[in-house]
């Protein structure tokens, strides 16, 4: 398999696939790339971090490797998300997804980011679904995670109060979009609230400070006539 990723320019990232490590140095524009001895069929713990140059290491990564070229090792589930049923003919080595697996069954993240408009602020509690399923709600930083998805062409909707947005993106790596919404409410939301109790609550202070008044003149007037 062929790993590739980004990390601090001058630093070293180490990656554990077993019993084996490998290490390779991050390039000066950030970008590092690993390309470790053959690795037979089967399934690894993978350890992945990053050293700089003053010795500081990040946190480790872990996760599984499977590398398979008939695809018999993968998951029933993960089969069907892919449609992959059996992927005969290719070795380890080959260019197809570099593990024997094509490029089709590679996986990706989605993350989408919703922002105001106006003032480019994170958008919490946005509504967002990808091709019309999986309905999810942004977070506090304005943001969607979907993940494992295959590549290809996503329709992103995002819906807030009654306002709407539509992104088309085309997912060929992990990748992060931004979408901006209006977050204002509609005259008719805001007029309601207001006409239901506010308006009510005035009137009565009105019609109170017009009974205060008249009781006044009333009270005067009793006074004149006292006086004549």
């Amino acid at each position: 398999p062929k790993l590739v990723g980004t990390a601090e320019a001058g630093s070293t990232v180490y990656v554990q696939i077993g019993t084996k490590l490998y290490s390779t140095a991050v390039g000066d524009d950030g970008s590092w790339e690993l390309i470790p001895e053959e690795i037979e069929t089967g399934e690894y713990e993978v350890q992945m971090w990053v050293e700089d140059e003053a010795g500081n290491t990040s946190t480790k990564l872990d996760f599984i490797l499977v590398i398979d070229p008939t695809g018999g090792l993968f998951p029933d589930w993960l089969k069907e998300k892919l449609g992959i049923l059996t992927l005969d003919g290719l070795s380890s080595d080959e260019e197809l997804g570099e593990i024997g697996v094509s490029e089709e069954a590679v996986l990706y993240d989605l993350r989408v980011r919703v922002v105001n408009e106006k003032n480019k602020k994170s958008v919490e509690g946005a509504e967002v679904t990808i091709n019309g399923q999986e309905g999810k709600k942004t977070d506090q930083e304005g943001k969607a995670l979907y993940e494992d998805l295959i590549r290809g062409e996503y329709e992103v909707a995002v819906s807030y109060r009654s306002h709407e947005a539509i992104k088309t993106v085309d997912l060929t790596r992990d990748t992060e979009v931004e979408i901006e919404i209006a977050t204002s409410r509609s005259i008719v939301s805001v007029l309601v609230p207001v006409t239901a109790t506010s308006f009510l609550v005035a009137m009565g202070g009105i019609l109170l400070f017009f009974g205060f008044i008249k009781k006044r003149n009333d009270r005067n007037l009793e006074k004149a006539v006292k006086v004549l």
